[in-house]
């Protein structure tokens, strides 16, 4: 919603017209909506599988954990991505401090470096895969 905002009024320098017409723009921003649709139905199918087992009063299985934590990093990528994108094409506008996408990219950033979702915690998501059990179990 932010960058839309700003797409809508901000002209780059050299441009024909606002951000909001550029065809780069467009793809991005279509690119980003699609990605970040496909982790909300991902997260949600996780989550259903959690409250399933909750519900039925059983633990999640390692499969299911390791889906979860997988889901986890792979949204959390995602939603970098989005922001970094949108952040870019604020341009300079973005480097303000009265602009919100500069707040949000630190936060995502700040999540990001977590370390349930660190891109390494894949590394113990695909020992799991591939049948090599667990070398450190943090579930």
């Amino acid at each position: 919603d932010d960058i839309l905002a700003i797409a809508a009024d901000k002209v780059a320098l050299l441009s024909p017209g606002t951000v909001a017409t550029n065809p780069v723009f467009h793809a991005g921003l279509a690119s980003a909506d699609v990605e970040l649709a496909a982790c909300d139905a991902l997260l949600a199918e996780v989550a259903g599988t959690a409250w399933r087992a909750a519900v039925d009063g059983r633990e999640l299985t390692v499969d299911e954990r390791t889906r979860a934590r997988s889901s986890a990093v792979w949204a959390t990528e995602c939603a970098a991505r989005a922001v970094e994108f949108a952040y870019r094409a604020g341009g300079g506008a973005s480097l303000q401090d009265t602009c919100p996408l500069q707040r949000r990219l630190r936060d995502v950033h700040a999540i990001a470096q977590h370390f349930l979702v660190r891109p390494d915690t894949l590394a113990t998501a695909g020992a799991v895969l591939a049948g090599q059990g667990l070398g450190v179990p943090v579930w």
